[in-house]
């Protein structure tokens, strides 16, 4: 919640990554609840990554590329076009 209030489009945000094939976090500390629940919406089949140069404790299902958003979203184009 921002500050008591409903976070605008945290419905919608969690329809889409249920039918997400890829789902890519990018630059966040996964503190702020919550929007950072939404890995929990990641349907098994997705592929998972999580891009930032001081990453937070994930579940191990997902793709972690320790690195600034410039490098890692370089790295994460070659990851994806090897799937």
């Amino acid at each position: 919640m921002f500050f008591g209030e409903d976070v605008p489009n945290f419905g919608p945000a969690c329809r889409l990554v249920e039918d997400a094939d890829v789902f890519v976090v990018i630059g966040t500390t996964l503190s702020v609840k919550p929007a950072a629940a939404l890995l929990q919406y990641a349907p098994s089949k997705a592929k998972v990554f999580y891009i930032d140069p001081k990453p937070a404790q994930v579940p191990a299902w997902v793709t972690v590329i320790a690195k600034p958003a410039t490098e890692g979203v370089a790295d994460l184009v070659k990851i994806i076009d090897q799937l």
